[in-house]
């Protein structure tokens, strides 16, 4: 639909096709994940390797380093764009974690709330208020860097 209405064409060519840059790829997920995460970034890669070490090598090398570090978006905004889908997707510890790593790369409160009043007409009324009551308890729980 995005690309339909913006008259954007997909690019020709795409370096994530490119399979001779996993090692890159897998460098930019440690550094991208490192940042949405923050401190929690160990806890995080030892909670996904013990569900099975190749969902944590995927994680970095896919889902972080050749996905969302991908050229394009900033990550700051990629960050956003991942807290309105997990909240309109109901995954509340996905939405807790995107919320403190919206505010790792760099974004501002205003800036999240914008993006939650933007998907507030998606939610149902409780929906609105799990999602209100999470902003809350992150914000007020904030410190960069933590």
């Amino acid at each position: 639909v995005w690309r339909k209405f913006s008259g954007v064409p997909a690019p020709d060519d795409d370096e994530g096709q490119d399979y001779g840059q996993a090692g890159e790829w897998t460098r930019r997920g440690e550094e991208v994940c490192g940042t949405v995460y923050g401190e929690n970034y160990r806890k995080l890669r030892e909670s996904v390797r013990v569900l099975h070490p190749a969902v944590d090598a995927w994680m970095l090398t896919e889902g972080y380093g050749r996905t969302l570090a991908r050229p394009g978006l900033d990550l700051m905004r990629r960050e956003l764009c991942t807290v309105a889908q997990t909240a309109v997707l109901e995954t509340p510890r996905q939405l807790h974690s995107h919320l403190r790593g919206a505010l790792n790369a760099g974004a501002s409160f205003g800036q999240i709330e914008g993006v939650l009043s933007i998907v507030n007409p998606l939610l149902s009324f409780d929906q609105w208020k799990k999602v209100k009551e999470l902003w809350r308890s992150v914000r007020e729980g904030w410190s960069p860097g933590n």
